[in-house]
This record gives C-alpha cells, sequence and structure tokens, in this order.
C-alpha cells in the first residue's frame, strides 16, 4: 500500500513547479505554494524587474505565487 500510495503522489505532483510543495490530502495530492512559510530574517534581494524581498524565502514563495521565474541582481562589493 505504502508503496503503490508513494507512487501515487509523484506521479500526481510530478508537475509542481516554481517551488509548490505537494500536498497530499484525503481527496489527492495538489501542488501548493500554502506550506513555504518565510521567516522575518533581512538578507534583501533586488529582482531584475525592480522588486525587493526581503529574503530568499519570500522570493522563492512569489515565484511561487505568480507561476514564474524571478531573476534577482547579482550584487557585487567593491574590493
Amino acid at each position: 500500500f505504502f508503496f503503490f500510495f508513494t507512487f501515487v503522489v509523484l506521479f500526481l505532483c510530478k508537475d509542481c513547479l516554481f517551488n509548490a510543495v505537494c500536498v497530499v490530502e484525503q481527496s489527492g495530492a495538489r501542488c501548493s505554494c500554502d506550506p513555504i512559510e518565510c521567516d522575518d530574517t533581512y538578507k534583501p534581494l533586488c529582482s531584475v524587474d525592480g522588486r525587493t524581498f526581503p529574503n530568499n524565502c519570500w522570493r522563492r514563495k512569489a515565484e511561487c505565487l505568480s507561476k514564474s521565474l524571478i531573476r534577482t541582481k547579482i550584487l557585487r562589493k567593491n574590493v
């Protein structure tokens, strides 16, 4: 039973994209952004479209919710 259940979950969630998490419910499995919980750690990231996220987790959650990649700028320190 466990092997079959695992196979079904993997099959149903094989298309979870943009950091979505496979959520198993009595009715089946689905991809969801709800389990992504971010803390208040402040390590800001700037996206190439000008948005700023408090940390990478918030960027990943925004990717999940918008179902699109959010590219970030690479910041370099002057040496």
